[in-house]
């Protein structure tokens, strides 16, 4: 096969696993059903909006140089996403009306549907979330942040905080947090610090670069190499997680 034809396929299952991951799969089968009914209301849309999408993927596929190009042009992709969302719900509101579900249990169906998908966004196209070890992560990233609230003396409520999981922080802390570079790079590191004014650095519960090398037998000492160049010591740590958690981390203050 020539090259250019397989950066094209490879290119297409990209953009199609994306827009799976963005929308999620019963909403990307809600949409597909949507466009194979021809009885449905609003399907002059829908194909409109299909064909939207269609244009966008062409023109992607026509003068793309490599497959790494196609997660920068996804943003582009969010307005078309957007349009299709709506008879995207529709089309699963219509199979869960054949099925005979009662519709009352929808509000609960979507907020477990969003849960989950909040949780990891790879559950929308795979399954992988159901062997990802994310749940062990939780016990220190709670420890820490329920710290942090107890003490706002050490950790004030305009305190920002860089960590490998922003998210999880943001709630169990209830303050402001910034997400560490994934590329471990000392100079970004320190540009986002200044960018965004960090305060406090949570260090560990890290997971490898996805897009890195790393051999795990220097891996560690590597980390070490870097936190030592940001300054983070033992006369700036403020809290370190109990040691019975399988992912600890230490809470360092910056400034």
């Amino acid at each position: 096969m020539p090259e250019i034809v397989r950066v094209k396929v490879k290119s297409l299952l990209i953009i199609a696993v994306y827009s799976t991951m963005i929308l999620g799969l019963p909403l990307v089968l809600g949409f597909g059903a949507r466009l194979g009914n021809r009885e449905a209301r609003g399907r002059g849309t829908d194909l409109l909006i299909a064909t939207i999408l269609l244009v966008f993927v062409l023109a992607t596929l026509k003068s793309i140089a490599d497959v790494t190009q196609v997660a920068q042009l996804g943003r582009y992709y969010l307005p078309v996403f957007a349009l299709m969302l709506p008879p995207a719900v529709a089309g699963v509101l219509d199979w869960l009306d054949r099925l005979r579900i009662d519709r009352r249990i929808l509000p609960w169906l979507a907020a477990t549907y969003c849960a989950i998908v909040w949780a990891d966004p790879s559950w929308a196209y795979d399954a992988t979330w159901f062997v990802k070890p994310y749940q062990l992560h939780w016990p220190a990233l709670r420890q820490a942040g329920e710290w942090a609230q107890a003490h706002p003396e050490q950790v004030p409520a305009q305190a920002r905080i860089m960590t490998w999981f922003p998210w999880e922080l943001r709630v169990t802390s209830d303050r402001a947090t910034v997400l560490m570079p994934r590329n471990y790079r000392l100079r970004r590191i320190e540009e986002v610090i200044r960018q965004y004014q960090i305060t406090h650095i949570l260090w560990g519960s890290f997971e490898p670069p996805p897009y890195f090398e790393i051999n795990p037998e220097s891996w560690s000492g590597e980390l070490e190499q870097l936190r030592t160049a940001l300054g983070l010591n033992e006369s700036r740590e403020l809290f370190r997680s109990s040691r019975d958690t399988f992912f600890p981390v230490r809470l360092y203050r910056l400034r």
